[in-house]
């Protein structure tokens, strides 16, 4: 019944609008595409072959008992081929566990991380990982969410945003993990703040209300010429952006700084890969649909690719 309702939602078949979701994963074993999103308590997967005709969507995960409550649901899912599994990246919370309330914060704060799973196979089904904890792969103690996965060497990172709900300016960090991705091996690391973002030094107008400067969907991606970006959304004039960062040494622990410019307006949920036919494409979200915009690489960093115009007298 649910799988009939979400092809009523994304008006499957679709020809010309994939459906919404969080991320997607370009199979090489399979040529094949997987678009993950969260419904309810579950992660629903589709697949295409082309991004334009998708599957009906099939329950890849739901939220296990433990720690996590399934009323929060799963959110921002992204999936990952790693060491000849699949790994699932996805927030979980627990309304119910409160880790922090006045006046020690601004704010009543209930448990939010982000924890990682694996299955055979892309579609799934996905469980915990042999030999991890029944807790997020992120510090207890902090609210994140919008987690990815970026392998560097051999060493593997998950990448998250720490909300800004608990930190009013919200910022992305890093937490490196055990090669069996079981538990973090050492502690995270600070890698950029919210209010980094480009759009923010033109915000000159004094306001009464307080400001807070929220981050989310960190995203990384090493170009071709050995240049490390991070993808990454924020508001902007009241709606969301994707804005682009790039670390000064090459290397996840930074220091990163901004290129500048805003990678693409009204989007959010950033996910760039490789198509099949070598495009680099951006993924993102509206809420409604998910939006495949061609990058290419320029001085280091990405740019939305200008389309090619039609010659004159060709046929459109």
């Amino acid at each position: 019944m649910k799988t009939f309702f979400w092809m009523l939602l994304c008006g499957l078949p679709l020809a010309a609008q994939p459906p919404n979701g969080s991320a997607i994963l370009a199979d090489a074993d399979s040529r094949a595409y997987y678009l993950y999103a969260g419904s309810g308590a579950e992660v629903l997967a589709f697949k295409s072959k082309d991004l334009v005709h998708w599957d009906p969507p099939a329950t890849a995960f739901r939220v296990p008992a433990g720690w996590a409550s399934p009323a929060q649901g799963a959110r921002d899912p992204r999936v990952y081929a790693y060491r000849g599994k699949y790994y699932l990246v996805v927030t979980l919370g627990n309304a119910a566990n409160i880790i922090a309330k006045p006046p020690d914060s601004w704010r009543t704060i209930t448990m939010q991380g982000v924890q990682l799973f694996v299955a055979e196979s892309p579609a799934g089904p996905f469980a915990p990982i042999t030999g991890a904890a029944d807790k997020p792969h992120t510090p207890e103690t902090f609210v994140a969410s919008g987690g990815s996965l970026f392998v560097e060497g051999d060493i593997a990172w998950l990448i998250y945003a720490h909300d800004w709900t608990q930190m009013v300016d919200a910022s992305i960090e890093a937490v490196h993990l055990k090669a069996d991705l079981s538990t973090p091996a050492e502690d995270a690391i600070y890698l950029f703040k919210g209010s980094d973002a480009p759009w923010f030094p033109l915000q000159t107008a004094a306001e009464k209300n307080p400001r807070y400067y929220p981050a989310a969907s960190p995203c990384m991606w090493r170009t071709p010429g050995g240049a490390l970006l991070l993808a990454w959304s924020a508001p902007k004039n009241g709606k969301p952006a994707v804005a682009l960062a790039r670390s000064v040494t090459g290397k996840v622990r930074g220091p990163w700084k901004q290129t500048g410019a805003t990678l693409l307006d009204d989007a959010a949920q950033p996910t760039i890969f490789q198509a099949f036919d070598g495009r680099l494409l951006l993924m993102t979200a509206d809420g409604k649909s998910s939006k495949f915009t061609v990058l290419e690489e320029a001085g280091g960093a990405l740019r939305v690719k200008a389309a090619t115009p039609a010659r004159k007298g060709a046929a459109r």
